[in-house]
């Protein structure tokens, strides 16, 4: 029998299911648990109880949040990069409140980046691009759509009649952001 890594994702959790169900007979009775038809291997493995639940990566992303030592965006890129969580679309959900409230703290010293982070979904796009930028970082193989969230070209494809609006948005609070950090190194 071949070993193969939880980082290969759906063939991990594939091979996790063929070894714990028996009498299956296509691909779609594989992905059936309890009269639920999953769409992938993963979200069957954990409705089958085969993968433990991200309560221990809930806590950590809690005490990051209350501590604000690190950003939380920064915690939840490396909890994807190296503790494969089992559900951190999930996880995202859960706490899609607190990295907006996160994101829009540590710009509160910059009215024009507040200003464009007043909105939830351009707060939550820019989040979801630092988690990104953080995943490049660890490693350049790692991308949001592995863990079944969504790139922020994804987003702006969802809301294409904003689009631009969120590009010129963009494009400011990069402007900030960097001016903001050379400000900050300078003085």
């Amino acid at each position: 029998m071949y070993n193969i890594s939880p980082r290969e994702g759906e063939r991990y959790f594939l091979r996790t299911l063929l070894l714990h169900r028996s009498g299956i007979d296509s691909f779609n009775s594989l992905l059936f648990v309890d009269g639920v038809q999953y769409s992938t291997s993963r979200e069957a493995c954990y409705a089958l109880g085969l993968l433990a639940n991200d309560a221990e990566w809930m806590r950590c992303l809690e005490e990051s949040y209350s501590s604000c030592f690190e950003p939380l965006t920064t915690v939840f890129a490396i909890i994807l990069a190296f503790s494969d969580p089992s559900n951190p679309r999930q996880l995202w959900s859960a706490n899609r409140s607190k990295f907006i409230d996160d994101i829009r703290k540590r710009h509160k010293h910059v009215p024009e980046a507040l200003s464009i982070l007043q909105t939830v979904e351009v707060a939550a796009m820019y989040a979801l691009k630092e988690v990104q930028d953080t995943l490049h970082e660890i490693n350049m193989r790692f991308h949001l759509d592995h863990y079944g969230l969504k790139k922020r070209s994804d987003v702006l494809i969802d809301r294409p009649e904003s689009a631009n609006e969120v590009n010129n948005d963009a494009d400011e609070l990069r402007k900030l952001v960097s001016d903001s950090v050379e400000r900050f190194i300078e003085g």
